[in-house]
């Protein structure tokens, strides 16, 4: 998945953290809690990590959004079962609509991590965000990841209706730029989208990713002091 999806995705998909702090942790664990999510929304999992665990330990594990961040960053960091374990004790600890939301939420945005690697687990997501959007009835930001999920499923047509709710409700925004073109194109959901670029070339000419639409392009990162890629030219003349 390219930093573009992973942007327009999961960083989209983060608000499961709710980055507010519960107003009942002592103010060392509100601390250790803000300090989690800024580190998270840094990438900077394995240092969130430590302060979330060290949050849901003080809290004797009843602090649903240090979970909830721990689980993310374990996922983050590669744990898949821990992850989906320490989220389902969140879910258990969730008292409000809201709060069960969040909860399936964030079991959703893990199950979609490891989507490419178990296609199972985009049944799973789709679960999990079908939890929330009856807990949340007509919640765009549920109607993206859900819509996202099922074109990913192969079920185009409930996909492309979701994603063209949230763009009727969100119609500005790169989020919504990702969703037209998922819409334009569903079979793009299990693919890459390369990000916008532009630039000039050694003879000044310049080149911009909007005129590049529908052909094939090769980039090849080289150095002159490669002699590996040195060698490499001819063929890309060849190509």
């Amino acid at each position: 998945m390219t930093s573009k999806m992973r942007l327009c995705l999961f960083v989209f998909f983060s608000v499961t953290l709710a980055m507010a702090v519960e107003p009942s942790l002592p103010p060392e664990t509100a601390a250790l809690l803000k300090r989690g999510n800024d580190e998270y929304l840094a990438g900077k999992y394995q240092d969130a990590a430590r302060d979330y665990s060290e949050a849901v330990k003080d809290s004797h594990e009843t602090c649903r959004l240090c979970l909830e961040g721990l689980a993310l960053s374990k996922a983050r960091l590669g744990d898949a079962s821990a992850s989906l374990k320490l989220a389902d004790k969140a879910l258990g600890l969730a008292a409000t609509p809201m709060h069960k939301a969040s909860a399936h939420n964030c079991k959703g945005e893990i199950c979609l991590m490891y989507a490419n690697t178990d296609p199972k687990k985009l049944t799973e997501a789709e679960t999990e965000y079908r939890a929330v959007a009856e807990l949340i009835p007509n919640n765009s930001a549920t109607q993206f990841r859900l819509g996202y999920v099922l074109l990913r499923e192969k079920k185009v047509d409930e996909g492309v209706a979701l994603l063209n709710s949230f763009v009727i409700s969100h119609p500005a925004g790169p989020d919504a730029e990702l969703a037209k073109k998922l819409i334009a194109h569903p079979a793009h959901a299990g693919n890459e989208f390369a990000p916008s670029f532009s630039f000039k070339t050694a003879q000044g000419v310049p080149i911009d990713s909007t005129a590049l639409q529908g052909k094939v392009v090769v980039f090849d990162f080289w150095a002159t002091w490669c002699p590996s890629c040195r060698a490499s030219v001819p063929e890309l003349r060849d190509l």
